[in-house]
């Protein structure tokens, strides 16, 4: 547990030997990321971090119908209408956050749900699928960022079926500590909505597509997510 281990250093347990590997181990993590980091960006004026998803290995692949999931995915549109109706000022809320997303080039608008719905609905073809991701919506009212209480984002499950979670970039637990006891310093950060700091490649854009209006009267417009989604399985491997 992470007790014992505070325990540990505190009784100085832990060699110098072992904190310098510590050292060079979070070294090399660094620099293997900083390269690809190099290899991956956009070229432009944003210096935007691209990646591809992890998607499974051609043999391993589900086969993906859209009309197996894609009624429950427009149910949880409806339900999330209805519920919206009810409150207005909720309603706002989640309305600023999706014209945020579009507004910050995060959320791109395809067209009208009509006139593309029939390409989600037949049998997908493996390594080519397009998916709908139904929204979700999460109130924590002791949340003081700047995006307050309310966050929306997409649920990834269906998705999640394409992909495997990839290399754990995170250092071991005891070689942070290690760390805090050879340095004078420590600085710690929080990068600002960092999955969404991270653009997603072209095709594989194709797996998070998502659904919405502004109003009952106006046509579904069919949006494509260009960003790294949270909750997706791979999301923390390919951002770090």
């Amino acid at each position: 547990s992470l007790d014992f281990l505070l325990e540990r250093i505190s009784k100085d347990e832990v060699d110098n030997e072992k904190m310098e590997a510590g050292q060079s181990n979070f070294a090399r993590m660094a620099k293997k990321i900083f390269q690809k980091y190099k290899l991956t960006k956009i070229d432009d004026e944003t210096q935007r971090f691209v990646v591809d998803l992890n998607r499974l290995p051609p043999e391993f692949y589900p086969n993906i119908n859209g009309d197996d999931y894609l009624p429950s995915v427009l149910a949880r549109f409806n339900k999330l209408e209805t519920r919206l109706d009810k409150n207005n000022d909720l309603k706002m809320k989640f309305h600023d956050r999706i014209k945020t997303l579009i507004n910050d080039g995060i959320l791109l608008k395809v067209g009208e749900w009509d006139d593309h719905k029939t390409e989600f609905k037949e049998i997908q073809q493996q390594g080519s699928e397009k998916l709908v991701l139904p929204w979700q919506l999460f109130i924590n009212e002791s949340k003081t960022s700047e995006t307050g209480s309310l966050r929306a984002c997409l649920d990834a499950t269906i998705k999640n079926k394409l992909l495997y979670r990839g290399e754990n970039n995170n250092p071991e637990i005891i070689n942070m500590l290690m760390l805090w006891r050879t340095c004078p310093y420590w600085m710690s950060l929080d990068i600002r909505k960092m999955f969404w700091q991270v653009q997603v490649n072209e095709k594989d854009q194709m797996l998070q597509h998502a659904i919405w209006r502004f109003d009952r009267t106006e046509k579904i417009i069919l949006f494509k997510f260009q960003r790294q989604v949270m909750g997706a399985s791979d999301s923390m491997s390919t951002s770090r």
